[in-house]
């Protein structure tokens, strides 16, 4: 089994820490993701933050500076009331009142030697009331 332990790799130049599994990688060096992250229901007006699962990305390099970045799943940049913090992993913002419907964010992690995996985050937003239908309509 592919324990987890406590380690993390090093957080230096802004890169975002990741788990070290405790599994032999044979000397390789494998940056692994969820495949993807449970979401979270956003209410439109009303500001959000979510931080990524520590065990979102793990690396089998304790030493690996993994780097950290986001946009929507259909590859357009995060409308501009989100915003991404690649070093902690959070994503935060205010929706605009009135909006529903759901974003499909990529989250995406590179180390130094060129690997890159990615997970999803789905926000759902304005989830409420059956009442609620009014109002735009954002699908990513």
């Amino acid at each position: 089994a592919n324990a987890v332990t406590a380690d993390y790799t090093q957080n230096t130049s802004g890169a975002y820490p990741v788990r070290v599994p405790t599994a032999d990688s044979g000397g390789r060096s494998v940056l692994t993701a969820r495949p993807d992250v449970v979401g979270t229901t956003v209410s439109s007006g009303q500001s959000f933050n979510f931080t990524l699962p520590d065990d979102t990305f793990t690396h089998t390099n304790p030493n690996s500076v993994v780097s950290l970045s986001a946009r929507q799943a259909n590859g357009q940049p995060l409308p501009s009331w989100i915003r991404f913090d690649s070093q902690s992993g959070s994503i935060s913002g205010t929706p605009p009142a009135g909006i529903r419907g759901n974003i499909s964010i990529q989250v995406q992690a590179r180390d130094r030697y060129g690997n890159e995996v990615s997970t999803i985050l789905k926000l759902n937003l304005g989830q409420g009331s059956a009442a609620d239908t009014r109002g735009p309509r954002t699908d990513a």
